[in-house]
């Protein structure tokens, strides 16, 4: 069998609650701080989507700190959530791995000039993208 055995995920998905329907909000950021931190889109932290919003609180509680040392988390792509050093960056939050966009303004290109990945040692390593092109897509 090429299955690997996930018990505790298992566990969860036969006694855990069932969401059948859900609403995470109409617009980017607003959606994503509803998807990570459960919370009902009037009650979130992140509540504008033009990058002047304050950024995830150090007491907001997002999935990957519920899921705390557990389990090892990443994320990868935009963010958008609170650029580095602020408490709403993904390692601030819980997530132990991140490469991608955080800021919610420099995301909205195809092409973004930098990503962030906290794989080559430093939290915001830049890794600087002038040679992206679509044709890299395609790789």
């Amino acid at each position: 069998s090429h299955e690997i055995p996930t018990p505790n995920i298992q566990r969860l998905a036969d006694e855990g609650m069932r969401f059948l329907r859900g609403y995470s909000g109409q617009v980017c950021a607003p959606s994503r701080c509803t998807l990570m931190t459960g919370r009902h889109s009037g009650h979130c932290t992140v509540r504008g989507n033009d990058g002047s919003y304050t950024p995830l609180l150090k007491s907001d509680v997002t999935v990957a700190r519920a899921l705390g040392e557990q389990y090892v988390t990443g994320i990868v792509g935009k963010w958008g959530l609170g650029d580095f050093n602020t408490t709403g960056y993904p390692l601030e939050q819980g997530f132990q791995h991140y490469i991608g966009q955080a800021s919610q303004v420099a995301c909205h290109d195809w092409y973004p000039k930098t990503m962030q990945n906290n794989t080559l040692g430093d939290w915001a390593a830049q890794v600087h993208l002038e040679w992206w092109s679509p044709q890299l897509a395609l790789l």
